[in-house]
């Protein structure tokens, strides 16, 4: 949790509210009771920021995979288990 604070803060990351919104619809969409779900999240600051919490980790995640290269390298078996010694 520590380095997703940093991710945020160095990025200056805010959760979207489109996300949230969706978020909470998806989630009180599974209740069955959509409408009363919703709003027990909108009266709640708890749930909501723990729903906007979410939202920012998953923005954070997206950030990362978005920034991250990816490379191969053929290692053998023995190099492999080597690896972390």
């Amino acid at each position: 949790s520590l380095i997703f604070r940093e991710i945020v803060k160095l990025n200056s990351l805010t959760p979207d509210e489109v996300k949230v919104k969706e978020k909470i619809e998806k989630i009180a969409i599974a209740y069955g009771n959509a409408e009363f779900v919703e709003s027990m999240y909108h009266e709640s600051n708890e749930l909501l920021q723990g729903i906007r919490n979410s939202v920012l980790v998953d923005q954070a995640i997206d950030l990362i995979m978005h920034q991250a290269s990816k490379s191969s390298k053929p290692v053998s078996v023995e190099e492999l288990l080597t690896a972390g010694v």
